[in-house]
């Protein structure tokens, strides 16, 4: 396990990471009241029984906030606390701090995670885990993001309005009892 401060980017050079070993297009901070809690952690692999590399807050007070630069129309990752139990607030906003929703996510010590996942047809800037004042050791692993090209070109679907689906069933309805009647006239 290291410790470092934040954050954690493609421009990071500390102990944690060199200088482009993370991907462009995000970055993670921890957000803390305590400025001397703001550290971000890694957590390698047979540690608490992580199987892959982990990250987030130090400080089990501390809350990790994602930001994407360009904001993306969908971001996801597996989220899970190694040693403690509970629940989390995952809040998303979009460009200009628009509030996009909260979705809670349950966390048991020790398994491997849950997944979550935001599509928008919108833009999705920043992603918050909030343990709402809990002590919950909050961890991400798997994080993607980037355009969702079923936004970006979307399909049209052909539809019925209602009354083309009234209009269809009086067509169908004369058609089968024309149908019938000519079963009945050749029988």
């Amino acid at each position: 396990m290291a410790s470092c401060p934040n954050p954690f980017n493609a421009m990071t050079n500390n102990a944690c990471y060199s200088t482009g070993a993370l991907i462009n297009g995000f970055s993670l901070i921890a957000i803390n009241t305590d400025p001397t809690a703001e550290d971000l952690a890694v957590l390698t692999p047979t540690i608490y029984g992580v199987t892959n590399v982990a990250v987030g807050h130090n400080a089990f007070i501390s809350d990790s906030e994602y930001t994407f630069n360009p904001p993306v129309s969908a971001a996801g990752m597996v989220i899970f606390s190694p040693v403690t139990s509970g629940n989390i607030d995952v809040d998303v906003y979009g460009p200009g701090e628009v509030y996009l929703g909260t979705a809670t996510v349950s966390l048991t010590a020790g398994t491997i995670g849950t997944f979550l996942g935001a599509v928008t047809p919108g833009l999705i800037s920043r992603i918050v885990l909030d343990d709402n004042g809990q002590t919950i050791a909050e961890l991400v692993y798997d994080l993607y993001f980037g355009q969702c090209q079923e936004f970006a070109n979307p399909r049209e679907v052909p539809t019925l309005s209602e009354w083309g689906l009234i209009a269809m069933a009086g067509i169908l309805g004369i058609a089968g009892f024309m149908v019938i009647r000519r079963r009945k006239a050749t029988a």
